[in-house]
This record gives C-alpha cells, structure tokens and sequence, in this order.
C-alpha cells in the first residue's frame, strides 16, 4: 500500500498533516499519474518510487512544476489543456 504524507493548513494556519492511502499496485505493474497542480503529484511520484512502483507521468503542461521529469518516473508525457 501506497502511503503519502501531506502538509496542508487548516482555517487557523496551523500546520498540520494529513495522509493519502492509495491502492496497491502490484509488482510489476505500473501506476499511471495524471499531473497537475500542486505538490501531491510529486509527493504521489515519490512515495510509489521509494517503494519500486513504476510511473508513467501524463503532465500538463500548464499546471505542473517541471521538477516532476526530476523525480525518477519511467515516462513523463507533456500535454496542453484544450482552449
């Protein structure tokens, strides 16, 4: 089982934390991460990776941070948003 932690505020600013539990993926198969905004795409990338899951990043373009192709996914795959 995937485990991602997250750092969020609640109404009074106060940090806190709150965790994302995913589905297994079993061994070798390959998760599918649709990117956009924000840090759970990396944070996602990076727990899956930690735990030797394969990701194949579909990213878009104008939403998410470009240090996802840093993170170790198999493919990162760039699209726009239709106008």
């Amino acid at each position: 089982m995937l485990n991602v932690a997250l750092r969020c505020r609640d109404r009074c600013s106060n940090a806190c934390y709150k965790s994302a539990k995913l589905v297994q993926v079993p061994i070798h198969q390959k998760l599918g991460l649709i990117a956009g905004n924000g840090n759970f795409p990396l944070l996602l990338l990076d727990a899956a990776r930690a735990q030797g899951t394969e990701v194949v990043v579909a990213a878009i373009r104008e939403e998410t941070s470009p240090l996802i192709e840093q993170r170790g996914a198999t493919a990162v795959h760039w699209m726009s948003l239709a106008s």
